[in-house]
């Protein structure tokens, strides 16, 4: 890891949210939790994007966990410097977003 991790939870069930983090010019990796309230797990994309500066991360993978479902998102090349990160849904839910630079 060369930077600080950041994380961040939403208040309630949104369709988008937004925080600042740091980064470095290290590939950026962001780890995207939502839960449903039927405890389901979706079955469809419900992030439409995740953008770090205006610049779109590309979705790794998701996988169902525990009645929550969990993504990963990923952008090689950030700029560095403190900018926001903004998430993207087509439905509200309760969004836990951590985003870190790795070497």
């Amino acid at each position: 890891m060369s930077s600080t991790p950041s994380h961040v939870f939403s208040s309630g069930a949104v369709t988008s949210l937004t925080f600042s983090y740091t980064s470095d010019t290290n590939p950026l990796y962001l780890l995207l939790t939502w839960f449903v309230a039927s405890g389901a797990v979706d079955s469809t994309d419900v992030v439409t994007g995740i953008t770090f500066n205006g610049v779109a991360l590309t979705r790794g993978g998701r996988e169902p966990v525990a009645g929550n479902t969990m993504e990963w998102w990923r952008l090689a090349a950030p700029s560095s410097g403190s900018h926001n990160v903004v998430i993207s849904m087509n439905a509200a839910r309760r969004i836990s977003a951590g985003a870190l630079n790795l070497t």
